[in-house]
Parts: C-alpha cells; structure tokens; sequence
C-alpha cells in the first residue's frame, strides 16, 4: 500500500522460474524479460486497456519517468528500467514499475508481478 499498489482481488504464488511471468505474457500477449535466476526484481505493474485502434502503445512509467516502448523492444526495456531502480546484479527494490500497455483486443486488467508472487487484480483502472 506504501508504493500506491491497489489491494489484489486473485493471488498466483509459486517459486521461482514457475511460471508466473508466463501468465502474464499470455494475457498481455507480449514478452518479458526471460533469463536463469529471479527476472521480476521490481513489483511490475501491467495495466491492460483494451484499445480500439489496431496499432498498440505501450509505455513504462517509474519515479517521475515515462519511457515509450514497442512490442518487439518492451522486454528488453524493462530489464534496463529494473537495472536502473533496482540496480545492476540481483538487487531487489520496492519501487514499481509500470507497464501501460493499450491494446486492441486485451481485458482492461490490472496484474503485479511480484518477486515470487503474481497478483491478478480484476477490472479497469484508469
């Protein structure tokens, strides 16, 4: 609650490398960062919202920073976002990062990745 994260409505927890992120990538249908060790460092937000246009626009948001992102580069820019608030190495931080992601097609949902726990919270959250 500190970090302004809303309460879950569905808690997923399993070890690590279960298979967390997996979910979250087939609901997004988008990829995330995939490596050996812990991937989800930092609470990641993914805040689905169904968007009526065909193209999608995808954006992370952390501190005070907004950094726009595309389909094909979003894995790859949320690893140098945790690096950059959880710092280089296996750090862990409390700070969210946030992943818009407006797209045709997708629930307007909101899921947490957290390290070790995924939370699903249900409905749409502008």
């Amino acid at each position: 609650m500190q970090e302004g994260i809303q309460l879950p409505t569905i808690v997923v927890v399993g070890d690590q490398s279960s298979g967390k992120s997996s979910v979250l990538e087939s609901l997004a249908g988008i990829s995330l960062p995939r490596g050996d060790g812990i991937c989800t460092r930092v609470p990641l937000v993914i805040r689905l919202q169904n968007h009526a246009q065909s193209d999608s626009h995808l954006q992370l948001e952390y501190l005070t920073k907004v950094v726009p992102t595309d389909e094909s580069n979003v894995a790859k820019a949320i690893n140098l976002d945790t690096d950059e608030i959880a710092g280089n190495g296996k750090g862990i931080s409390h700070t969210p990062l946030t992943l818009v992601v407006k797209k045709n097609g997708v629930p307007d949902l909101t899921m947490i990745d957290l390290p070790g726990m995924l939370i699903l919270v249900l409905g749409s959250f502008n």
